[in-house]
């Protein structure tokens, strides 16, 4: 073993024994206080990020080896930097409470005379009555009850109430009435308080939810940039597009769905749909995935998905849109994870269950490629399911006439037919990438004594015999087994108006 493995291990074994000890303590619940959790995993950071950081070759052969360890430990330190920012949080909260608390307890433990005097004559004068009143007791105190107690004075007023107030207690006593103001209880303007949807759901999780939403600046994607789909963008418009411009239409049997399913062969335009929608539509979109909401903490998958669908009852119109969900709704089996099988319920109670209401205006999106592996009742929760299918050979046509409009379009109408006819079972990523390798084909003719000096005007344009070498090396991603598992399931469960 090289001397530089050999490091990298050392520390890496360090940072393990670290870890597992402040998991120990972070994981017990009768442990109250996880200080000592905290410092642990303070110091398996520090094990990692040295482990991370060697750099060097080592013996021929063993980077490799090397270079694994470190993208483990850079998962790891990924990880244990997020739960001490957590531990350091709670940390500081706990501390700016203790402080108020003894502020607080100081205040209602002050000594009962009066400021500033010893005894209880005021202003520090000694057997003087109070600048301002004759004979009078001193201000607001008797004797040497506190200012403001039951039983004194209020200052510049002989046996008169608190000036402001008919009645009331003196100020400073429990239930007393502040000068000036009749009914409140305190000078200072009340906190607001959180939304009641909101109110359960800690602000840190509201905060990372919130970061998911996308801004709509950017490269916008319009519906027209979608070649064909024509069901799926139906689907979306009415579901999404038109309740916004019109949600007086859209209401008791015409409320839109709460769930859409778009499935079918990879590389069709199912996410580019989706960012369609984040761009026309007038609502908040989330973009979420499988990472965002699953933790290795127990407990912390349903508290994330419980806060997901909150913000977005609290911003709505919104949309969740969650890719390749059959990660996180997979149907349930007998000897799966626990936590797995707690989030995924938490996500069907949030979804469709008896905290939801009729008048959300929520939509969750899902999209996937293997809608068969899908649970049963999460099915249930998706009554629009759209089959994006692959394209026929007129929008195949289409996509390849667009594709090159920014070689200005150097193939005829016929050419352009007949590449359609040649590219059954092409889907559209296909299609880009073979017409990605067909572009290449004037630059692969350039000599190399000239390639460097060569004018960019002076190459030839794209023909027709580039894209045949090209569909000889490009060839289709999407099987006839797949496909025909695709039909199935839509003709059982899916959309087949346009069949």
């Amino acid at each position: 073993m090289s001397s530089l493995l050999s490091r990298v291990k050392f520390h890496h074994e360090v940072a393990f024994n670290y870890m597992t000890r402040a998991l120990e303590i972070d994981e017990n619940e009768s442990i109250v206080d996880k200080k000592e959790a905290l410092m642990l995993y303070l110091c398996g950071v520090g094990e990692l990020e040295k482990g991370v950081n060697i750099r060097g070759e080592g013996i021929p052969g063993e980077r490799e080896k090397i270079n694994r360890l470190q993208t483990k430990m850079s998962k790891n330190l990924t990880m244990a930097r997020e739960r001490v920012s957590v531990l350091s949080n709670k940390k500081d909260e706990s501390a700016k409470s203790t402080r108020s608390l003894k502020v607080n307890s100081s205040k209602r433990n002050h000594s009962p005379t009066t400021r500033g005097n010893s005894g209880s004559t005021p202003g520090g004068n000694s057997g003087s009555t109070p600048r301002g009143n004759s004979g009078s007791t001193p201000r607001g105190n008797s004797g040497s009850t506190p200012r403001g107690n039951s039983g004194s004075t209020p200052r510049g007023n002989s046996g008169s109430t608190p000036r402001g107030n008919s009645g009331s207690t003196p100020r400073g006593n429990s239930g007393s009435t502040p000068r000036g103001n009749s009914g409140s209880t305190s000078d200072k303007p009340t906190k607001k308080k959180p939304s009641k949807t909101l109110r359960s759901v800690p602000e840190e999780m509201a905060r990372r939810i919130m970061d998911t939403a996308v801004k709509p600046e950017g490269n916008m994607v319009r519906f027209d940039d979608v070649t064909g789909q024509h069901t799926a963008k139906q689907a979306l418009q009415e579901i999404v597009i038109l309740p916004a411009l019109r949600p007086d239409l859209f209401h008791g049997l015409r409320s839109p769905a709460k769930g859409l399913l778009l499935f079918g062969p990879p590389g069709n335009g199912k996410t580019l749909l989706a960012k369609a929608v984040a761009s026309e539509a007038k609502s908040v979109f989330f973009n979420i995935s499988a990472a965002t909401l699953t933790s290795k903490w127990v407990g912390e998958g349903e508290k994330m998905v419980k806060a997901l669908f909150a913000v977005a009852r609290e911003v709505q119109p919104s949309i969740i849109f969650i890719d390749e969900i059959d990660s996180l709704l997979r149907t349930r089996q007998e000897n799966e994870n626990d936590s797995t099988r707690r989030l995924q319920t938490e996500f069907l109670l949030q979804f469709d269950g008896v905290g939801s209401g009729d008048g959300d205006q929520v939509l969750v999106m899902g999209a996937t490629n293997r809608p068969h592996e899908l649970d049963d009742a999460a099915l249930r929760r998706f009554p629009k399911r759209i089959y994006v299918r692959l394209p026929d050979v007129g929008t195949r046509g289409d996509l390849i006439k667009m594709l090159l409009k920014k070689h200005d379009s150097p193939l005829g109408g016929r050419d352009i037919m007949e590449l359609g006819r040649r590219t059954e079972g092409y889907s559209f990523s296909d299609l880009t990438e073979l017409a990605k390798d067909a572009s290449l084909g004037p630059v692969r003719e350039i000599p190399q004594a000239i390639f460097t000096t060569i004018d960019v005007n002076s190459m030839r344009k794209i023909n027709f015999n580039d894209f045949l070498k090209s569909l000889k090396k490009i060839r289709p991603s999407s099987s006839l087994e797949l496909l025909k598992t695709y039909e199935s399931w839509n003709n059982h469960h899916g959309d087949t108006s346009d069949s």
